[in-house]
């Protein structure tokens, strides 16, 4: 029975530890179902992973089973799969539920039944186990918290600062978008002129985890804000488009593909590229972090 805790709270461990690199699908996967926002994502997120890793310690320790850990487990494994159900009703079952973050990728139902097996496993040192007397009861508490939410703010801290500190780049630069127009590597050809007008062009890798936490962001503001000009261009090749597109909860923004090396000069070696593109002008050069609604509506009145 004490293996079997210590096992249980490995896994706890490994899924804390899974979501932190990178953290961003989990972060922004609360705002796409709409439980969060992007000030109050970070803080959940980070949050639930202290939790996890509070639980895994506790587990290993074999502390207070009984009278609490066993009891907090049963209460997040049955959370975590009120979730899960939440999210196949408003999404499907369909891509990767971040439970394991990208370290191993699971369907919303595969993670239920996971859940299931390990809310079985509870329920056997709930009936099982042999009570361990501790000497030292509320101080673990206290130490165990404190460094489970430490270790995770020091692993992953938060990127508001980043936010802050980061600036767009001012340009007056072209974007060359003419091989678009021509190429029998582009497909579909751009529906609309991106030489006229205002759009924000994002050059994306179809193999780079960047590329498609941003695309991710984007979507999630182009639902948000339907008036938002984006405009994607991928650079890659045909069959790792879907899963990008599914990874990246993909809305009604137009894309081109690009199975071309030139892309990479049209980026210049550097994604994801997001470009507030005018007349077929950078104006901007934007980023991940400082890339929001608010900015967006500026620049579209400017």
């Amino acid at each position: 029975m004490i293996i079997l805790s210590v096992l249980l709270g490995g896994v706890f461990l490994f899924s804390g530890y899974a979501k932190l690199f990178p953290i961003e699908p989990f972060e922004f996967n609360f705002i796409h179902i709409g439980v969060a926002n992007w000030i109050t994502a970070p803080v959940i997120s980070r949050l639930l992973i202290s939790l996890e890793f509070f639980i895994g310690i506790l587990l290993i320790l074999n502390f207070r089973l009984k009278e609490f850990t066993l009891k907090a487990t049963l209460a997040l494994l049955l959370f975590f799969t009120a979730y899960l159900i939440f999210q196949i009703i408003k999404e499907g079952n369909s891509g990767n539920c971040g439970c394991f973050g990208e370290v191993l990728k699971m369907t919303p139902l595969q993670s239920i039944l996971k859940n299931v097996a390990m809310i079985f496993v509870v329920l056997v040192l709930l009936f099982f186990h042999h009570h361990i007397n501790w000497k030292w009861k509320n101080e673990v508490y206290f130490l165990v918290a404190a460094i489970c939410i430490a270790t995770t703010i020091f692993l992953n801290p938060f990127d508001y600062l980043a936010a802050k500190m980061m600036k767009d780049e001012i340009t007056d630069v072209p974007l060359n978008v003419d091989t678009l127009y021509h190429s029998k590597n582009a497909y579909p050809a751009p529906t609309v002129d991106l030489r006229h007008g205002k759009y924000i062009v994002c050059l994306l890798s179809l193999k780079c985890q960047h590329c498609l936490d941003a695309a991710f962001k984007m979507n999630i503001i182009k639902k948000q804000m339907p008036e938002a000009p984006f405009y994607f261009v991928f650079g890659g090749v045909k069959q790792n488009l879907q899963y990008f597109l599914d990874k990246s909860k993909h809305q009604n923004i137009p894309y081109t593909l690009f199975e071309d090396n030139y892309f990479f000069t049209m980026c210049g070696g550097v994604y994801p590229g997001i470009y507030y593109v005018e007349n077929g002008i950078i104006k901007r050069k934007g980023n991940i972090y400082t890339l929001n609604e608010d900015e967006i509506k500026k620049w579209l009145k400017h």
